[in-house]
Order: structure tokens, then C-alpha cells, then sequence
């Protein structure tokens, strides 16, 4: 029993350790199955940590570079505010260098503005000590003018006077050639009545005759015209231009008398004016030719003209003022648009070359202007004549055609300016049957209309429209 329990018992035994052998065996047989995970893990695990020592060593490295990074921003930031310090010191020299030099700049102009204000103070001493020395010259010479001045208006007081005597004298005569002629027509009449031998034709004689009779009669005795009667004139207040020295006005540009034939075709511009003398201090205008080659010979009543002598003048002496204008130190004239001039009749372009051609005595033709000037084209001008039946009135007419033009290199045509108004002609130089009226023309301004047309007086009234022609 004891040894079939034994045997139970030591099979059981080995039962058991067969199990427990079977059970080490199939652990170790999972345990060598499980020996190349492990093993695989175990590479895996030194794998992790050989890459964690490379980011620890790139950490590493990071690290440092951002420290090497960060020393040098420092040190640039420490360059960058080095180098703003030095440009602001720069900049701040610079400022004071430039400072510097325009002080001395200035100062250096200063001084030359004060030499140059001594220099002129000096020179301004010498012009006032020698416009002082003229002064006095000056009033001097005003005094000794004015001494002559006063002996020239007595001389021309005392010569009005005997003027007056002679008038008076020359009155006297003339009425006693009157009453002389008077007798002798009488004793003519008494002869005639008695049965003179005297020839009928010597009774009657023209006004021309008995006006030459009459002048001789006050030197020539003895002598006695035949049936003399008298010439008896209109009163038309001839020269009577109504002018006194409130017309004039300083710088006014004024035509003066020719002496060649009293036309207005010298120009003056007015300096001064002596009231209480009546005269004025003018400076006389000369023609300035148009270019280097021009070699005209004749005076021109337009155009530029510069200044030329100075000289006092009556007022007597001045025609009417013309229309100008101011350029520099030059004047310009030309006749203007409305305004009415004398243009020379029978023009010749070789006048201008040979002077004695033209000479005195002059004959015109008056046109009214209907263009201005201009330097490329010229001046367009129109005829003017008698009205048929109303000789005063004068009208366009046609002349060479209606209009004509004048061009630039013919503006030596124009004689003088015939102010705008009415003309009056002399009756007593007025021919009574020619029907072309060739007279001396006195003018006299009546308006400063310069559009109308003017009107002429004169003894006979014509009925030919025909243009006016002055000699």
C-alpha cells in the first residue's frame, strides 16, 4: 500500500514534473520566440537614444549659435550706435564748417558793401558839389535869360508899337488913296461928261487892277487908277485858331510852322512852359531813318523821329498838337485812322533821291485816313472834294479809285496833318473863277472829332466835285 502509494505518489511526482517541464518548456519556447522582439525593441530603444543625443547635441549647437547670434547683434547694435554717434559728429562739423564759411562770406560782403556805400557816398558828394555848381550856373543863367527876356519883350513892345504906327500910317494912306480914287473917278465922270478923248476900254479896269493901283498909291504919286473900284472881302477871322497857353502841357508833342511855305510839318515835344512870357521850352524832333542804306534826302512828316536840339519858342509859333507814341528814347508818328492830311500832289519817287525837285511852291491833295498804319501793308487813304452844289461840305471822291494805298516806302507823301473841324480859306487868296482852287489853307480846330468830314468856306460856291489841292 505504502509503496503503490509510493509509486502513485512518485508518479504523481514525475507527472508533475513532466507538467512542470512541459510548462518551462513551452515558457521557454515563447521566451525564444520572444527573444527577436526583444532583441528588436532593444535595437529600436538604442536607435531612440542614439537620435536623442543627436537633438541633445543639436540643442547643444542651437544653443550656442543663438548665443553667438545674440554677442554678435550686441555688437553690431553697439557699431550701428557707434556709427550714428560719428555721423551726427560729422554732420554737426560739417554744420559748423559751413557756418563758418558763410560768416565769413557775409562778413567779407559786408565789407564790400560798405566800401562800395563809401565809394558812392564819396561819388554822390562830387555829383551833389557839381549839380550845386550847375544850379547856380543854372540860375544864372536864368537871371541873365531873364534879363534878356525882358529887354527882348520890351524891344518887341516897343516894335508893336511902331508896328501900330506903321498900321495907323499905312490906314492913313489908304484912306487917302480912297479919297484920291474917289476924285479921280469924279474928274473921270466930269471928263466923260465934257467929251474926254479917254478910251472907253481904260473905264473899266478888274479888281486885280485897282487892288495893284491902290498899294502903289501910298508911294507913287501922281498916279491914278481908271475907274477904280473897291475889293470888298468877307470878315472870316482868319488865323484865328483860338489858342492860349492852358492848351499846352508838358511832354505834348506839337507841329510847327515850315518855314519854307508855313505848313505844320515840324514836330517839337514840350520841355517847359513860360506862362508870363509866353513862350516854351521845346525840344525839336528829328527823322530817324528806318535802315543804314536809306538815303533819302527829303524831311518826313511821320514816322520815328529822336530828339534834337532844345530851344525856347512863342506860342505863336504852334500849329496844334499831334497824336504820338513813346517809344524809348523815340517818337513815333503817323497819321491815324479818321484823322485828315495833305498829301503831295503829283508824287515822285525820285524825289526822295533828288531834292530839287521838289521844291516850294508845294501842291496837295487832302484825303481823309481810313486805315492805321501798318509796318507790312501801309496806310489806305480816300480823295476829298466839294459836294456838287454845297461847296463848303467836302466829301469822298473817286480819284485814282475810291480808296488808294499808301505803302510803307511812301509814307514820305504825306506833307502835314489838317486838324479835324472846319478850314476856313483866305478870301482874299481865293481865285473867283478857277476851277481848281490853288490857295494857302489856314486851319482851325473846332471839335476833336477826328471822324467827320471837314467843311471849307470860300467865296464861290462850285459845282464840280473835285479835290481839294493847297499850293
Amino acid at each position: 500500500m505504502a509503496m503503490e502509494k509510493d509509486s502513485t505518489f512518485a508518479d504523481l511526482n514525475n507527472e508533475g514534473i513532466l507538467k512542470t517541464l512541459e510548462q518551462i518548456e513551452e515558457k521557454a519556447s515563447s521566451f525564444l520566440n520572444l527573444s527577436p522582439q526583444f532583441n528588436h525593441m532593444v535595437e529600436s530603444l538604442k536607435k531612440k537614444e542614439e537620435r536623442l543625443r543627436v537633438v541633445e547635441a543639436r540643442e547643444k549647437e542651437v544653443a550656442l549659435l543663438e548665443e553667438s547670434v545674440s554677442e554678435k547683434s550686441r555688437v553690431l547694435e553697439e557699431k550701428e550706435m557707434e556709427f550714428d554717434l560719428i555721423q551726427l559728429l560729422e554732420a554737426s562739423l560739417l554744420r559748423l564748417v559751413v557756418e563758418r564759411q558763410t560768416e565769413v562770406a557775409v562778413r567779407k560782403k559786408l565789407e564790400d558793401v560798405t566800401s562800395e556805400c563809401e565809394r558812392k557816398k564819396e561819388e554822390a558828394k562830387l555829383v551833389f558839389e557839381s549839380i550845386h555848381e550847375k544850379l547856380c550856373g543854372l540860375e544864372k543863367a536864368e537871371k541873365d535869360f531873364d534879363v534878356k527876356q525882358r529887354v527882348e519883350m520890351e524891344r518887341l513892345s516897343s516894335l508893336e508899337e511902331a508896328i501900330k504906327v506903321i498900321y495907323a500910317e499905312l490906314k492913313r494912306k489908304e484912306e487917302s488913296s480912297a479919297e484920291t480914287r474917289k476924285r479921280s473917278s469924279h474928274e473921270v465922270e466930269h471928263d466923260n461928261d465934257a467929251g474926254s478923248l479917254t478910251p472907253p476900254a481904260k473905264k473899266h479896269k478888274s479888281e486885280e487892277a485897282d487892288s495893284a493901283c491902290a498899294s502903289k498909291d501910298g508911294d507913287i504919286g501922281g498916279i491914278a487908277c481908271k475907274d477904280p473900284k473897291p475889293l470888298t472881302c468877307p470878315d472870316t477871322k482868319f488865323n484865328d485858331v483860338g489858342m492860349s497857353m492852358s492848351s499846352f502841357a508838358v511832354d505834348q508833342v506839337w507841329a510847327l510852322h515850315d518855314p519854307r511855305n508855313d505848313m505844320p510839318r515840324i514836330y517839337a515835344q514840350i520841355r517847359s512852359i513860360f506862362s508870363s512870357q509866353l513862350s516854351l521850352q521845346v525840344t525839336l524832333l528829328e527823322h530817324v531813318k528806318a535802315t543804314k542804306n536809306e538815303k533819302s534826302l527829303l524831311s518826313s512828316a511821320c514816322g520815328r523821329f529822336g530828339h534834337g536840339d532844345t530851344e525856347i519858342r512863342s506860342h505863336l509859333m504852334f500849329a496844334h498838337e499831334m497824336d504820338h507814341t513813346k517809344c524809348d528814347k523815340s517818337v513815333i508818328v503817323n497819321p491815324r485812322k479818321g484823322e485828315t492830311w495833305a498829301l503831295f500832289k503829283d508824287w515822285d519817287i525820285s524825289w526822295k533821291s533828288q531834292s530839287d525837285l521838289h521844291e516850294p511852291p508845294y501842291r496837295y491833295d487832302l484825303v481823309e485816313v481810313i486805315t492805321e498804319f501798318d509796318d507790312q501793308l501801309g496806310i489806305s487813304v480816300a480823295y476829298m472834294g466839294r459836294v456838287e452844289g454845297f461847296e463848303p461840305v467836302l466829301n469822298r471822291v473817286e480819284q485814282h479809285g475810291l480808296i488808294k494805298f499808301i505803302c510803307p516806302g511812301e509814307m514820305q507823301r504825306f506833307s502835314h496833318k489838317v486838324p479835324a473841324g472846319s478850314f476856313k480859306l483866305d478870301p482874299a487868296a481865293t481865285p473867283g473863277n478857277d476851277p481848281v482852287l490853288e490857295e494857302e489853307v489856314e486851319t482851325r480846330i473846332q471839335s476833336k472829332e477826328c471822324g467827320k468830314a471837314p467843311t471849307v468856306e470860300t467865296q464861290e460856291w462850285s459845282t464840280k466835285d473835285q479835290p481839294i489841292i493847297l499850293e
